[in-house]
C-alpha cells in the first residue's frame, strides 16, 4: 500500500458489500483523523461508540477483524491484565500468545501464577505503526 486512500480503496473494494463495512468505515475515518495520543488504547466500547453502536455486536466484531487483518492493519489487538488490587499492566505480546496458548497467566510483577486468569485479561487496540506511517504520508 503506498497511501491511505490505496488502503482504503482496498477495504471497500473487498468488503463494501459487507454489512460491516459500514463500521469500518467509521473506525478508519477516526483513527485517520484522531489524535495519535488518543488511539493508544481503544476498549470494544470506545470503538462500538465510534460506529455509532449502543453496544458490542457481531458487526463490530466483524470489522475489528477486517480492520486488524487488512493488507496495512489499521488496528492491532493488545491485552492487559487487571490484577486483584485493580492495578493494570500491559501484556506483551509474548505474554498474550502465551496466555491463549496455554490458559496460564503469571503475573508480570510478583509472578505468580493467577487464579482464572480470563477475569484478569482486558483486551483493547491500538492504532498500529504502519498505518500511523501511512497517515503521515496523507
Amino acid at each position: 500500500m503506498s497511501d491511505v486512500d490505496d488502503l482504503r480503496r482496498e477495504l471497500e473494494r473487498r468488503w463494501s458489500s459487507h454489512t460491516a463495512y459500514v463500521s469500518c468505515e467509521a473506525i478508519f475515518t477516526y483513527v485517520l483523523s484522531a489524535a495519535p495520543s488518543n488511539l493508544r488504547h481503544l476498549t470494544f466500547l470506545d470503538l462500538a461508540h465510534v460506529a455509532s453502536k449502543s453496544d458490542v455486536d457481531d458487526e463490530l466484531l466483524m470489522a475489528l477483524s477486517i480492520l486488524t487483518n487488512a493488507p496495512v492493519p489499521v488496528l492491532t489487538p493488545h491485552f492487559s491484565l487487571i490484577d486483584d488490587e485493580d492495578r493494570e499492566f500491559e501484556l506483551d505480546e509474548l505474554d498474550a500468545l502465551s496466555f491463549r496458548r496455554s490458559g496460564v497467566l503469571v503475573h508480570p510483577k510478583t509472578g505468580l501464577l493467577l487464579d482464572e486468569p480470563d477475569k484478569h485479561i482486558v483486551p483493547f487496540f491500538a492504532v498500529s505503526d504502519g498505518f500511523l506511517k501511512l497517515r503521515e504520508t496523507a
